[in-house]
């Protein structure tokens, strides 16, 4: 479980963007080979990698190529599960040119949905009425999906459960209008607990930012949610704290993020306990990171 690669974000920020550009970029790199070292170090083959959110800046054009290449490292030996973060979604509306960056980032999810059958988001498509009108497409959902790994199901839900909003871009190239409507996951994460809970499945559930709404709350303690993994506070790993009615029930953990080069390995030894462990990428190699609250092994729900 990782979380925020942010590119090309550093703590603290360079006055100089070319030296943030390139502090961030071996950041990212020493990330992903530490991933790789420690599944060899082990002896585990890792079946994947989720990244929990904020995987550019603000989305721009540069940022996302960026990160499409630094993500054929670990593409190259194991499966990669993105979720979106306020980074890449939220901040930038209204806040960039055609609000190309928020699109960007959402077509980039959507081109995911191959992988993904489930996912929500669907896409209507309005031809103009007369000349003077647009051709419209409209792209309305939460873009959360799940996938099933072994006998453990995970979900994504992307920047946190109740998160909607909505923005136009117009596509010059094209002479297309498009409209997007991104709408709470609350619904969809319903049926898919459903489904879930029918097959036997335990559940986990990937998101950015821990806000837990008391919808929510209700939902992960009705169908006995195993962990919540999130991101959003890039010095945080592990577990954390327990405040709330929920989490008495439904263990939330930090997944560190690479700015910190912090990540979290999850075992599932078995269909009923999960062993989770910290570590630290410095320098693109493998330290464990000793944390109190992780020395435990965690009732699958």
């Amino acid at each position: 479980m990782a979380a925020d690669t942010q590119f090309p974000w550093t703590e603290p920020h360079q006055k100089n963007l070319e030296s943030e550009r390139r502090i961030s970029k071996n950041l990212i790199k020493n990330y992903f080979y530490s991933m790789s070292k420690l599944a060899s170090k082990i002896h585990v083959d890792l079946k994947a990698i989720f990244i929990n959110g904020d995987l550019t800046a603000f989305g721009h054009d540069h940022e996302l190529s960026t990160f499409r290449e630094l993500l054929q490292i670990p593409k190259s030996w194991t499966q990669v599960h993105l979720g979106l973060g306020n980074h890449d979604y939220a901040n930038n509306v209204d806040d960039c040119f055609e609000n190309q960056c928020s699109t960007r980032m959402v077509k980039y999810m959507m081109e995911q949905k191959a992988l993904y059958s489930n996912m929500d988001v669907e896409v209507t498509h309005f031809p103009p009425a007369n000349e003077e009108d647009w051709y419209t497409v409209v792209y309305r959902g939460s873009l959360a999906y799940s996938l099933d790994i072994g006998g453990i199901h995970i979900v994504q839900l992307h920047n946190y459960p109740t998160y909607a909003n909505q923005w136009n871009s117009t596509n010059y190239l094209e002479d297309i209008l498009e409209v997007f409507q991104i709408n709470d996951s609350l619904e969809w994460l319903k049926r898919d607990l459903d489904d879930a809970s029918n097959k036997n499945r335990s559940i986990i559930i990937c998101m950015h930012d821990p806000i837990l709404p008391r919808r929510f709350q209700n939902l992960i303690i009705k169908y006995k949610i195993s962990a919540i993994f999130v991101g959003h506070y890039h010095s945080n790993i592990g577990l954390y704290d327990r405040n709330t009615e929920s989490d008495d029930i439904v263990p939330v953990f930090g997944s560190g993020s690479a700015i910190y080069g912090t990540y979290l390995l999850v075992k599932f030894e078995n269909q009923n306990r999960m062993q989770i462990s910290a570590w630290n990428a410095k320098n693109g190699d493998v330290q464990k990171i000793a944390l109190q609250n992780l020395e435990e092994d965690f009732q699958l729900g």
